[in-house]
């Protein structure tokens, strides 16, 4: 119990707490209950997605180009997320990926998810990979699994780090004409949203071409990937 302003409090064990809060002065007093208001130390999931934007996932589709964030005929390789410094040291230890569509039409393949670090303002050196067969990866998206990818070893957290993904198929069924379909769910808001863009991709510079591939930030459209790390801390 304190009565003094901002105190501060430390807690032995890591948990759920909640606080409550009294007010008292010459016209009269009040309680109010905080349930769950502080979460002390553990593993939580890390969005650039807000919770009133969660109703809103789905695929970001080019039309005939293929998906941004999957499957596309633009040689985007791979695509990232990008998330600020955590206030203190912490590990991620695993990543969420909620896939819109996770369908091949010839056989499986391996969709890699890496962690990395921030060089000038792109996504930089490789700090762990983990992969996992298209096969095994959940979509449903009336009910918005995840799938989870784990690293063997978590990974020390302490500046603005990128998750990447890559290995999207983009191959036609000769057969039946289908084609591969795997892609993540996104959230895409208008212009006037004053939540910005988290999302960049790795591909052609279409505006220098002879720069060859290249991290090039979406700064045309206000995208956030579906992509929740794990921070424990």
């Amino acid at each position: 119990t304190y009565t003094e302003q901002n105190p501060t409090v430390i807690y032995n064990t890591e948990g759920l707490y909640d606080a409550k809060l009294a007010i008292q002065n010459a016209q009269g007093s009040d309680m109010i209950d905080y349930l769950g208001a502080v979460k002390v130390g553990g593993t939580c999931p890390v969005w650039n997605i807000g919770i009133d934007e969660s109703l809103n996932l789905n695929a970001i589709n080019m039309s005939f180009y293929g998906y941004y964030g999957g499957t596309n005929w633009l040689d985007m390789y791979a695509f990232a997320e990008r998330y600020e410094k955590p206030a203190v040291k912490s590990e991620v230890s695993a990543v969420d990926i909620y896939f819109y569509d996770t369908k091949t039409v010839i056989s499986p393949v391996d969709i890699t998810v890496s962690i990395r670090n921030e060089k000038e303002g792109l996504p930089g050196d490789v700090l762990a990979t983990v992969s996992m067969s298209t096969d095994d990866l959940v979509n449903n998206p009336s009910t918005w699994l995840p799938t989870t990818f784990t690293f063997s070893t978590p990974i020390d957290i302490e500046e603005a780090f990128y998750i990447v993904v890559e290995g999207f198929p983009n191959r036609t069924d000769d057969g039946t004409y289908q084609d591969d379909q795997v892609v993540m769910g996104a959230i895409k808001r208008d212009a006037n949203s004053t939540k910005q863009s988290t999302v960049y991709h790795y591909g052609p510079d279409y505006d220098n071409p002879g720069a060859g591939d290249v991290w090039l930030k979406n700064a045309d459209e206000n995208v956030s990937f579906a992509i929740a790390p794990r921070l424990t801390y």
